[in-house]
């Protein structure tokens, strides 16, 4: 909490202009959590192949796009690759 209390500190005379005034309290609070609490980094599993790999960005892209079809049919996919990599990989 001390550390948002430092950067407000530094604003001075608050910007007249909602937004901005918005968006430099939105970037204060970013900043700090990332000081605060960190990035959390997504860790890949060892056993995924390339391919599987490829369909979670693919599957992820769709999402960005809001394309929801083109997630669902991703991850039925993703889940038939994922099971057929755990499987070959505990069978060795």
């Amino acid at each position: 909490m001390r550390s948002v209390q430092n950067k407000f500190d530094g604003l001075g005379t608050p910007p007249t202009n909602v937004d901005a005034l918005w968006n430099s309290f939105c970037s204060i609070i970013r900043c700090s959590a990332d000081t605060v609490v960190g990035v959390r980094k997504n860790i890949r599993k060892p056993w995924l192949s390339a391919e599987t790999f490829e369909v979670i960005e693919r599957k992820a892209e769709a999402r960005h796009q809001n394309n929801h079809a083109e997630r669902k049919r991703l991850h039925g996919i993703f889940k038939a690759k994922a099971k057929a990599d755990r499987e070959s990989t505990n069978r060795t």
